[in-house]
């Protein structure tokens, strides 16, 4: 890392802290769940060690910070009655980069697992993605789009988006 590079927040929060809004940032919300992804209903215990970090966002205009990236894990924190669970604060602008970058870490986890698992889970964000594009609350020409783009060239040409500019 160079020095000019910012380090990413890391901090343990305030469960009561996070909000949840899977309207704006839930990528998934409205696909059904892979035989290997959990709705955390069954589990009776929070362990930090297994919950990993959650990502979430600091609305610059409001100063509260939202889910990006776990939102199941805080659900299960807060029914458990966590106090704090430990974050890492994406360094984004506006909820629409951070919904984009959130889809993008959710995607690139699934990297190193079997090709059709990689798959599974662009797929199963895709009707979010092409949602946000198409409402024109995620900018077709912004940064976060053209990365997200990566996963989805279709959306790219279908939007109009010239991948050479």
């Amino acid at each position: 890392m160079s020095p000019k590079e910012k380090r990413p927040e890391v901090a343990s929060w305030p469960v009561s802290g996070i909000l949840s809004d899977p309207i704006r940032f839930q990528s998934r919300a409205e696909y059904p769940r892979d035989v290997l992804d959990t709705d955390l209903s069954d589990v009776e215990v929070f362990n930090p060690m297994f919950a990993e970090l959650l990502r979430v966002w600091r609305d610059p205009t409001s100063g509260e910070i939202y889910v990006i990236d776990g939102h199941r894990r805080l659900e299960l924190a807060q029914r458990t009655r966590t106090e704090s669970v430990d974050v890492i604060f994406l360094d984004v602008k506006t909820d629409a980069e951070a919904f984009a970058l959130g889809v993008i870490l959710n995607i690139v986890q699934w990297r190193f697992r079997e090709k059709d698992l990689v798959t599974w889970a662009a797929a199963s964000r895709r009707a979010a993605v092409e949602r946000s594009l198409h409402t024109g609350w995620l900018d077709p020409r912004s940064e976060a789009a053209k990365e997200m783009f990566e996963f989805y060239p279709d959306l790219e040409r279908r939007y109009g988006v010239d991948s050479g500019a």
